[in-house]
């Protein structure tokens, strides 16, 4: 981060502190902090971490994690949990050869992701049935 960057930040979450601690002491009762406060609280937790900003506000370390890390949709779970959603299938892409076939070593990278996350990647060296490399990996991600 540049330094003038840096010290934007760094006024930005001393302008939050003051606006939070006067929130503070003039509130009639026990409530909420007021959405206005969180999104100034986020920003700046998204440019200097959650954890200083935690800190230097006195809010809780988690409820200001979720708001600068949003939590993963539903279908980002499913996926997760190794169920992928419906819409989500088998997809084939064929790509062009560069060059006719011959009997010179092919080298290259492929990288086959599975529906729940798992990653296969394969560098090329010479001439590989990759098709028998990505059945062997479907059936040990069964």
């Amino acid at each position: 981060m540049e330094s003038t960057e840096q010290t934007k930040a760094e006024q930005t979450l001393e302008e939050v502190t003051k606006a939070i601690k006067q929130w503070r002491q003039t509130r009639e009762k026990s409530g909420p902090m007021p959405a206005s406060l969180w999104e100034d609280a986020t920003v700046a937790g998204r440019r200097l971490g959650v954890y200083p900003v935690s800190k230097a506000l006195g809010l809780n370390y988690q409820a200001l994690q979720n708001r600068v890390i949003p939590r993963e949709s539903s279908k980002a779970r499913q996926r997760r949990r190794g169920r992928p959603p419906k819409s989500l299938g088998p997809t084939f892409i064929e790509l062009p050869r560069a060059t006719p076939p011959s009997s010179a070593p092919a080298d290259g990278t492929v990288e086959v992701v599975g529906a729940d996350g798992a990653r296969l990647t394969i560098r090329l060296r010479g001439t590989m049935d990759l098709v028998a490399l990505v059945s062997a990996f479907r059936e040990t991600r069964r």
